[in-house]
């Protein structure tokens, strides 16, 4: 079992890359995307574009092609409000 990941940028995807052991990169459907550890959890990183519906894709291709057990989105949504702050989690009520 992996844990996927959805990331929008480019930018947001080079500051979690730099804690992250890539083991294999490949170009799949015209997205960027990565396998390999991060803390010794088997990680899948696919770089979705920005939107609802390049999320939903890319969220669509992880569970098509990887077991996953758990999916994040990593991203700045979160400075669009003010009293988040570096590092806050947000998840769905």
């Amino acid at each position: 079992m992996q844990i996927g990941i959805v990331i929008a940028l480019p930018t947001e995807w080079g500051y979690f890359k730099r804690a992250f052991d890539v083991h294999h990169e490949h170009r799949l459907g015209g997205r960027r995307h990565y396998t390999g550890r991060f803390a010794q959890v088997p990680i899948a990183v696919v770089l979705s574009g920005v939107g609802m519906q390049n999320a939903k894709d890319a969220v669509r291709f992880l569970c098509e092609t990887h077991q996953i057990s758990a999916l994040l989105s990593i991203g700045y949504a979160g400075a669009l409000d003010t009293e988040l702050k570096r590092g806050d989690i947000i998840r769905e009520r």
